[in-house]
């Protein structure tokens, strides 16, 4: 009887070892993901966030397949267009890299979001995830996500501004990006690269639109594509848009960063758009709904 219950034990430990092992699909994904995303930050860089810490990106290096292989998403996050709602966004994880966690936990590679309250962090999943059933193309990819912190859609060039009361910002956006690029060539390898994927959703994907044959031409020997997700806001109804967007210009007087006009027509034009931010020289930018997407898709 005691040689029959030791020789039991081993197959009921056995047993007892695959009921409580975590057997979802969900669990196991979450066993298998490294959080290799990292903040990186550039305190060297000319450039500035709103509130004058140094511009930052996360990267999460690439694997496989994909070593060669690039993706650098410019998120959301709307402007800011008055003096009030710059200094407000200076002291937010829009308009500062401060707020940032430093390196993420694997949950949030996962998809979950708040781990600390008191920290930011990206949105990765989609075309960012590292799973390979969600994203199939792109997870074994390079990725850069850019922190926003301009408040003027990654392409603001108006340098440091006072706002009176002491009150001090920096719209360097333009610059924050071209730093970010040489960066991710000189120290992470991205000179090399064989394929880049430059993607951007609402204020990133206007900045892409904006910047997309100018990033483009730091890769020549690259393939080079541009995506924008919701880089359009129609004045059309039934889709409302702020009224900031489309009559900015007395913003632009009051020393803010804003476009000076908007999209108000979808078939066939698209309003002047103030690229220089009020650095002292008025640019505009009109080109055709198709010629953008054409810049999209190049």
């Amino acid at each position: 009887m005691s040689l029959r219950t030791n020789s039991f034990l081993p197959l009921l430990a056995a047993a007892l070892l695959l009921l409580v092992s975590p057997s979802s699909s969900g669990a196991e994904r979450v066993n298998r993901f490294k959080s290799f995303t990292r903040l990186v930050l550039l305190p060297h860089s000319g450039a500035k966030c709103l509130d004058g810490s140094p511009p930052a990106y996360y990267f999460r290096p690439g694997t496989g397949a994909g070593r060669r292989k690039w993706h650098v998403h410019l998120p959301t996050g709307g402007w800011c267009f008055s003096p009030g709602e710059c200094i407000a966004r200076a002291n937010s994880s829009l308009g500062s890299s401060r707020f940032w966690a430093r390196r993420l936990p694997a949950a949030v590679e996962n998809g979950e979001r708040v781990i600390n309250p008191a920290e930011a962090y990206p949105e990765l999943g989609g075309l960012l995830s590292q799973d390979s059933i969600t994203n199939p193309a792109f997870h074994s990819w390079n990725l850069v996500w850019l922190v926003y912190c301009d408040g003027g859609a990654y392409s603001s060039m108006r340098g440091r501004a006072d706002l009176g009361n002491g009150a001090t910002v920096y719209m360097q956006g333009r610059q924050i990006l071209e730093d970010i690029i040489y960066d991710l060539r000189t120290n992470r390898g991205m000179g090399a690269a064989s394929h880049v994927l430059f993607s951007g959703s609402s204020a990133g994907a206007h900045a892409v639109l904006l910047n997309c044959d100018r990033l483009a031409a730091s890769f020549p020997r690259a393939s080079t594509k541009c995506l924008a997700d919701s880089g359009f806001f129609v004045g059309k109804r039934p889709l409302a848009i702020p009224a900031a967007l489309l009559h900015s210009s007395s913003t632009l007087e009051t020393g803010t960063q804003a476009p000076s006009a908007w999209l108000t027509r979808a078939s066939s034009w698209v309003r002047p758009i103030n690229l220089s931010y009020r650095d002292g020289r008025e640019k505009t930018h009109g080109e055709s709904l198709a010629a953008a997407f054409q810049v999209a898709t190049t």
